[in-house]
């Protein structure tokens, strides 16, 4: 049982930090405006503690009968009232700080506010709603009163996980570059009322054809390089290359670079087979039913030659950010702290849990499995060492 029972209690300890950094840790330059902060500092753990407030999910029936709940398909506002939308149930359910139904909104159809097939939700501090659904190709939207709104349509598939942030949506989209091209085109999309812009983009890795025992897939190799990104109100933060670096956007302007001073790391055929399981291939050969074992589909599917470092990325309330990194052992992911400005503040011990969104800045919210597989949303209130 991972998740709920992972992180009994919960007290998460480490060894104390010791020596504090050299003064040379931490080295900053300005370019042109951009603040580059480059952190040569090693690992420093963190001694925080993580204890468990709230813990939503697992009834038999009723709303908190999660079906479908993920990391991208939670939300918070501003008044502490978290958002949870269940793709299995078709809703939008708010719970107060308590855990108390505040309201709900959503539904199967093709109405407004309707949904056919929801997938990852987005809340600003207003309490505005964006759910995209990709029977629409676009954004089913509610007021703060879960009242619809408009429909937002946009070019191209979403990539996983929205933001709303200074009357923007933020969406990491992947579509054919022309009618007549066959390679695909990834772009990090800032959507307006006036305009849409594209705060970062890549070439999509050319997928691969390959044959199994019981299916053929068409799917790029892994560990591929790829657009992680997260916002919050009118910051965006972005990695979008295998080097340990960090682009910040505020208000619609670059403002820094954030580097951790670490070498590459070489992809081999096990840090590849460890990517596998958190894959969607995963998924492909399980619809399949597949006997296909993660060192055939890496050694078969195959990889990249360098391992991005950063896998996921959060912003927190008050502008920390949090980063999931991938390191030299296979499935093995640490999760770094950076300060509003850039420094590089600790790293969390083994079994922190990461976050999918702040409550509050001392407040986290996770979305675990049970022993059954349930999803839950957690709360956690962080106890800092400072």
């Amino acid at each position: 049982m991972r998740g709920t029972a992972s992180i009994p209690g919960i007290l998460l300890a480490a060894l104390a930090c010791g020596d504090a950094a050299p003064r040379d840790a931490i080295v900053r330059a300005d370019s042109a405006g951009l603040a580059v902060v480059t952190n040569r500092a090693p690992d420093r753990l963190l001694d925080w503690r993580f204890e468990r407030i709230l813990d939503l999910g697992g009834d038999a029936e009723g709303v908190e009968a999660f079906h479908r709940v993920h990391g991208t398909s939670v939300g918070t506002d501003a008044a502490g009232n978290l958002y949870v939308l269940d793709a299995g149930a078709f809703r939008v359910t708010v719970f107060d700080a308590q855990g108390r139904v505040v309201r709900g909104f959503g539904g199967r159809g093709r109405g407004p506010g309707e949904f056919g097939f929801p997938s990852d939700l987005a809340v600003n501090d207003e309490g505005s709603t964006a759910v995209y659904d990709f029977a629409r190709r676009g954004f089913v939207r509610f007021a703060g009163d879960g009242s619809a709104l408009p429909e937002v349509s946009v070019r191209g598939a979403l990539q996983r996980k929205l933001a709303l942030g200074g009357g923007r949506l933020f969406g990491v989209f992947q579509f054919a570059r022309s009618e007549a091209d066959t390679l695909l085109l990834t772009e990090l999309l800032s959507i307006g009322a006036a305009d849409t812009v594209a705060l970062a983009r890549i070439n999509s890795p050319t997928p691969r054809d390959v044959s199994f025992s019981c299916m053929g897939l068409s799917i790029p190799p892994f560990l591929a390089p790829s657009i992680v990104w997260a916002a919050q109100g009118e910051r965006v933060v972005i990695a979008a290359t295998p080097a340990y670096a960090l682009e910040v956007h505020d208000a619609g302007r670059k403002a820094g670079l954030w580097r951790r001073d670490l070498p590459l790391i070489p992809a081999t055929v096990a840090l590849a087979a460890a990517e596998v399981a958190s894959d969607s291939f995963r998924m492909l050969s399980a619809a399949g039913r597949c006997a296909v074992s993660a060192r055939e589909a890496a050694e078969r599917i195959g990889y990249a030659e360098v391992v991005p470092y950063v896998k996921d990325l959060v912003v927190a309330r008050n502008g920390e950010v949090w980063v999931l990194r991938r390191t030299a052992e296979p499935a093995v992911a640490r999760i770094d702290l950076f300060s509003p400005r850039g420094e590089y503040l600790g790293t969390f011990p083994p079994g922190t849990p990461f976050p999918a969104a702040f409550r509050a800045a001392n407040e986290v919210v996770t979305v675990e499995t049970d022993s059954l597989d349930l999803p839950h949303v957690i709360v956690y209130r962080v106890l800092r060492d400072d």
